[in-house]
């Protein structure tokens, strides 16, 4: 990402709080270094009491979980029983025109990555790709669902690169636990360490060859194991976008493919079937990952690798520590996870001795519960990112070649930050960030009872369930509101 930074961090957080913050933060990461510097993001001086405001969203989640546990057992479903339609969006000749012209757009990106500005933040694939597809699509398709389904630039060319031209739409769900999606997740691993651990992964040129790259690769694989397996198993951003999908209120119907609906977020995962084992540890690398994300920039981290934030020598520097953290990171949060399922197991069997519900089969479907935490801070994290780029993004497809030229009429145009630099819009940015974190855990809440009670067909075991998941929770709401308000360098 371009890795100008448009502010400085600082939050002057007691001692004490910085203390819990990093006990937190160690247990449910790890201690690795790493530092990435996003396009134009984070790091006003944030002298906010967002001790009060963190403190309010833990009493939040933690609100809660006691309803939960004292409200009837159907409370939780009826919260997300959704209103059904059939579907109207299904013309498959117009989602394919729509595919190649993404197709024809993604090109055209490549070429100016070559031969367009060298500035990052004049050019165009840089920006579309961190900013508008990375930030702007992937929130969309957690709000509104189903957006990748008609901006994929592989799915046209799918139809006519099959061999089977019955069957060629990329899957707008995902199957059971029969499909495997270990390359998928390789691949995604490898996306976010370009993300975090190349040393220049918003060069103009650079990202143009790893770009056009994986449009080769994408296009053979579809040719050699169909379109639809390859969406399924092989393609990271197709499952990205098929997970995210889950969450929005406007969905698909998980077991009729032709019936749309519209609910309360999540309530197409409620209906989704068991996923592989390698669908669920996607989703818990989607929270890894992206909390990872988070916290390597901060000044803590850095202390403890021993970086100094004022004078920080370069991305080239940490490149190994970042890759050792980032593995570190995830490989300790799924065992967390997995611990915190198989505790919930063994107290669920005291409730209910003769239950059948195996740690697998529990493992595998409330990972997919940790989708709204993962979403949330994806979208929190990037908001000021995504609000000083959008105009950088303005500016490029008004000159794309930075030759003067100005095919939207926007006359002289300057990237303002502002907003950033004002008590009262940094006080609705901080809350905003910090609304949407508490929100994505309340609803994690939600969805993980709301499971456990499918599964368990009994109250006091389902709620027994998550007691440890439960405590995972209101820690990691503690992590991510620390980590929207401390320090950041690098």
């Amino acid at each position: 990402m371009p890795s100008s930074k448009a502010m400085a961090a600082a939050h002057p957080n007691q001692t004490k709080q910085a203390g819990y913050a990093a006990l937190v933060a160690g247990t449910l990461l790890s201690i690795s270094p790493s530092a990435l510097a996003h396009v134009s993001e984070q790091g006003f001086v944030l002298l906010l009491p967002t001790q009060v405001y963190t403190a309010a969203g833990i009493a939040v989640v933690v609100a809660t979980l006691v309803a939960l546990a004292t409200l009837p057992q159907r409370a939780a479903l009826v919260l997300f029983r959704a209103k059904r339609w059939r579907s109207m969006l299904t013309g498959r000749r117009f989602s394919i025109l729509i595919s190649l012209f993404a197709t024809a757009v993604l090109l055209a990106l490549i070429a100016l990555g070559w031969f367009g500005p060298r500035d990052p933040l004049k050019n165009l694939l840089p920006l579309t790709i961190w900013t508008l597809w990375w930030i702007g699509i992937v929130s969309l398709q957690g709000v509104f669902g189903n957006v990748w389904h008609w901006l994929n630039p592989w799915h046209g060319i799918a139809f006519f690169l099959s061999g089977d031209n019955s069957n060629v739409a990329t899957p707008t769900r995902v199957s059971d636990e029969h499909t495997q999606a270990w390359p998928a997740l390789i691949l995604f691993v490898g996306f976010y360490a370009l993300m975090l651990a190349d040393i220049a992964p918003d060069d103009p040129a650079r990202l143009a060859s790893i770009v056009g790259g994986y449009f080769i690769v994408s296009l053979i694989g579809i040719k050699f194991f169909g379109a639809y397996r390859w969406f399924q198993e092989f393609d990271f951003t197709a499952l990205v976008f098929r997970l995210y999908g889950y969450l929005a209120p406007l969905s698909q119907s998980s077991k009729q493919t032709d019936q749309s609906g519209f609910g309360l977020p999540g309530w197409a995962l409620l209906e989704s079937p068991k996923p592989s084992l390698s669908v669920s540890i996607f989703a818990l690398i989607m929270l890894g990952c992206g909390s990872f994300d988070g916290i390597n920039e901060t000044f803590w981290w850095l202390g403890i690798i021993g970086v100094n934030p004022l004078d920080f020598q370069g991305r080239s520097s940490i490149v190994w520590p970042t890759l050792i953290g980032m593995f570190s990171a995830n490989l300790l949060l799924v065992g967390v996870f997995a611990a915190c399922v198989y505790l919930g197991l063994v107290l669920a069997k005291r409730q209910r001795p003769h239950t059948t519900v195996s740690f697998i089969n529990l493992f595998c479907h409330l990972s997919l519960c940790l989708l709204p935490i993962a979403f949330a801070y994806h979208v929190s994290h990037f908001i000021a990112s995504f609000l000083v780029n959008v105009q950088y993004s303005i500016a490029a497809i008004s000159d794309p070649l930075n030759r003067g030229s100005d095919w939207l009429g926007l006359g002289q145009h300057y990237v303002t930050t502002g907003f950033l630099n004002n008590h009262h819009t940094v006080e609705i940015l901080w809350l905003t960030q910090a609304g949407i974190v508490v929100f994505g855990h309340v609803l994690s809440i939600l969805l993980s009872h709301g499971i456990a009670v499918r599964l368990f067909q009994h109250h006091r075991a389902a709620v027994s369930s998550q007691i440890p998941l439960a405590a995972f929770m209101v820690a990691y709401t503690f992590l991510g509101l620390w980590l929207l308000a401390s320090p950041r360098g690098a």
